[in-house]
């Protein structure tokens, strides 16, 4: 019998990612074919439910078919399941796209009492973390998200370390194009470790693509509506190699140092001081990554005397060195 996984789904969802999933889960159905051309039997049979069946479509207007909870026995035949993703920009966004799921939460509520795996990746993670399922267990979702994560669910371990986490039966996974290390792990759980591996081979997917952490770059995303700390962050952005101490920052900007840090950290989620560490290894991060100078040059350049700390900290917010980060992200022009 094939392992039945239904990929939950309303209007809006990223298309592009629900295409990749269910053909990762054809191509395992392909190459069983190929090892095992007496089988009359796939391996896996993908379904995209949505509340009432209807198609669904994302911003452009492409389509897909869809079977309603009740054609799929509410989810109970299923063997596993896939929450998928939306582009979300904001909260309101977000809660447009839950408002959506609502008729799905329950099923999915329902669904984790067979004990059976439930997954989730990038936004489709926060729709899962509203069911409660995720509360008190260790989970991620994609970088990007993660204030918002943390405002909404409190009570859910949020880590950004990880592209995949399995706590509790429930699998979690990182932005968009993370849901083919989500497949590989599926295909791993549902089948075995040997189709996995032969797998990521095929579609060229790195099964040891497996921290976050180098990708992140929080100068991407707005933060906060805090206009006193944007303007701060502003100063700071100016020249990272200021070292003005947290008197001379509440000075300049008229404010008392207690009253800085509660508004900083509670706008940012860190300090003054980690923002500013943070900051420089962004800025390393594109040297790194658009030029040849040296990492003892960067390190100078970015405000570091001691090229030792400099690595520590690079180290502690990419998981990676310097150099090992250079090998894997400079651009190179093709020829």
């Amino acid at each position: 019998m094939p392992r039945k996984i239904a990929i939950l789904a309303t209007d809006k969802a990223i298309v592009g990612g629900i295409i990749t999933l269910i053909e990762t889960f054809d191509y395992c159905n392909m190459y069983w074919k190929t090892i095992k051309p007496e089988s009359n039997e796939l391996l896996f049979e993908c379904s995209i439910v949505s509340p009432l069946g209807n198609p669904i479509s994302n911003s452009a207007g492409v389509q897909l078919a869809t079977k309603s909870l009740e054609q799929s026995n509410y989810l109970l035949d299923m063997d596993a399941v896939i929450v998928a993703s939306t582009v979300i920009s904001d909260q309101q966004s977000f809660n447009e796209y839950l408002l959506s799921f609502a008729p799905i939460s329950q099923a999915i509520i329902e669904f984790k009492k067979l004990d059976r795996p439930i997954s989730g990746y990038c936004s489709g993670v926060l729709v899962l973390a509203a069911t409660g399922l995720l509360d008190h267990h260790k989970a991620t979702c994609a970088w990007w998200l993660s204030s918002m994560f943390t405002q909404l669910y409190p009570q859910v371990h949020l880590s950004m370390d990880k592209i995949v986490i399995k706590d509790n039966g429930i699998f979690t996974a990182g932005a968009a194009s993370a849901n083919l290390s989500l497949a590989l792990v599926l295909v791993r759980e549902l089948a075995n470790e040997k189709l996995a591996s032969k797998i990521s081979k095929l579609l060229l997917i790195d099964p040891n693509r497996s921290s976050q952490m180098p990708f992140i770059d929080r100068r991407l995303v707005p933060e906060h509506q805090d206009e006193l700390i944007y303007k701060v962050q502003q100063w700071m952005q100016k020249d990272i190699q200021d070292n003005s101490s947290i008197e001379e920052l509440s000075n300049r900007f008229a404010v008392s140092e207690r009253t800085l840090i509660r508004r900083f950290k509670k706008a940012t989620g860190e300090t003054p001081a980690a923002y500013r560490q943070r900051l420089r290894v962004e800025e390393a991060k594109m040297l790194i990554e658009s030029s040849n100078l040296s990492i003892e040059k960067i390190s100078n350049s970015v405000g570091y005397e001691d090229i030792s700390a400099f690595r520590k900290s690079f180290s502690r917010h990419t998981s990676l060195s310097p150099n090992a980060y250079r090998n894997r992200f400079k651009t190179e022009p093709l020829n």
